[in-house]
């Protein structure tokens, strides 16, 4: 059995980037610290944090 989840976990969503390098920099000069550099970025500010992808489909990216 598996222990109850602490509350300290992050969950990070993938957010999509078109334009894959011109989103990482927009997020750096924000003030969110690259973890990661490579097929997708991780990025982390404070206790939050989220994964770009370097995959775009419009479809999927854009909500209603």
């Amino acid at each position: 059995m598996r222990p109850i989840p602490s509350g300290t976990e992050m969950a990070r969503p993938f957010l999509p980037a078109r334009d894959f390098d011109l989103s990482k920099r927009f997020y750096e000069a924000l003030g969110f610290e690259k973890l990661l550099d490579g097929d997708v970025a991780i990025f982390r500010m404070g206790s939050s944090g989220f994964i770009l992808q370097r995959y775009y489909q419009k479809d999927w990216a854009e909500t209603s």
